[in-house]
Order: C-alpha cells, then sequence, then structure tokens
C-alpha cells in the first residue's frame, strides 16, 4: 500500500506493525484486530523497531484479555459508561440524582481507568463541599 513505509505483520490478520510513508519522525504504529471488534489503530511513539513491536504484542496481549472478558477495548468515557449503564438498569429517582452528582464530577474522565483512589477522595470531598453549600 502506497500509504505504509516499513510494515511488518507480527500475527497474520490480527497484528502489524508499521510506519507511514514519508513522515519525517518515522514513528511506528500498530494495527490490533480480534473477532468483530473493528481494528484500533495506535501510535507506539517510538521509532525503534525492537520496542515498537514489544509495545505492540503487550498491547495485543491486553486486548485479547478485554475481549476475552467482555470489556471495552479502547478507552470509556464517563458519559457512555453512563449511557450502557442507564440502558441496563431500571432504577428510581433517588438512584438517578445520585448518579446526576456523581456524573457532574466524573463527566470530565476520558478514560475510566484513570479513576483512582486519590480522585475518588477528591470526588468524596468535593461534595461535602457542595453539600454545606446548599
Amino acid at each position: 500500500m502506497a500509504y505504509y513505509g516499513k510494515q511488518k505483520h507480527l500475527i497474520k490478520g490480527e497484528l502489524q506493525i508499521f510506519t507511514i510513508k514519508g513522515s519525517k519522525r518515522g514513528v511506528w504504529y500498530c494495527i490490533i484486530k480480534i473477532g468483530n471488534h473493528p481494528r484500533i489503530r495506535k501510535s507506539l511513539k517510538t521509532t525503534l523497531r525492537s520496542d515498537a513491536e514489544r509495545q505492540a504484542f503487550s498491547l495485543y496481549n491486553k486486548s485479547r484479555a478485554l475481549y476475552a472478558e467482555g470489556l471495552p477495548m479502547t478507552n470509556t468515557s464517563w458519559k457512555s459508561l453512563m449511557s450502557l449503564y442507564d440502558a441496563a438498569k431500571n432504577y428510581g429517582n433517588t438512584t438517578r440524582h445520585r448518579l446526576k452528582m456523581v456524573g457532574l464530577f466524573f463527566e470530565k474522565i476520558d478514560n475510566i481507568r484513570d479513576i483512582d483512589a486519590t480522585l475518588i477522595q477528591r470526588w468524596a470531598k468535593w461534595r461535602k463541599e457542595n453539600e454545606a453549600k446548599k
């Protein structure tokens, strides 16, 4: 293909690494295709082929594990997670209000995997401060 510079298939039909033809930096990218999930294209942010292969295999194994467990293989935002939850559950007004309050704090999160104990502690402090203002 005219788009690719250097290219190597690490696992036929499932994992390949490549550079973009004419790119000044020569950064490696990978394409992962697992099952019926749309293919994932990701920059490996390295110009070294050996590092690119190692990172690509690592991403591939992580993606296979997520796919096997039925978990999202790409980043999931708080908003999309909440819309999936809303579609799956039927709950009352109290729960809806609590979820709305949680959403006000966490809606800026692009990837739910970024939520850690520190962020949850900040949520608890933020919630108490906002309840005191009422």
